[in-house]
């Protein structure tokens, strides 16, 4: 599932160039984007997609307890994985004892 294409922008902007809202559009259809490694905070800890890619999200390391998926911030899934694809505006929750490391690719 991808967003929609921003219809309501003008493709090229009065600059000539691909405005901002068409080139995330384009960039989340066809992935891309560098890998992250965001700072892990207090558990249990929320990481929320706030970007227009879809990532792919993997806990390594430390002592993980729980991970777990939402799409509104509230109610969440538990994951049998250390690991997800969160779309735009997706949260993974990470409950641990020991800081773990989670590393974001976009897809």
């Amino acid at each position: 599932m991808s967003l929609p294409p921003p219809f309501h922008t003008q493709i090229v902007s009065d600059t000539k160039k691909v405005s901002k809202e068409w080139t995330s559009w384009f960039q989340g259809v066809a992935g891309g984007g560098k890998i992250t490694q965001p700072t892990v905070g207090a558990s249990p800890f929320v990481y929320q997609n706030t970007t227009n890619i879809r990532q792919q999200v993997i806990v390594t390391g430390g002592t993980v307890s729980a991970t777990a998926v939402s799409r509104d911030g509230t109610n969440y899934y538990t994951l049998a994985v250390n690991q997800a694809v969160l779309f735009s505006g997706d949260y993974l929750k990470i409950t641990y004892t020991v800081l773990p490391t989670l590393t974001v690719i976009p897809v």
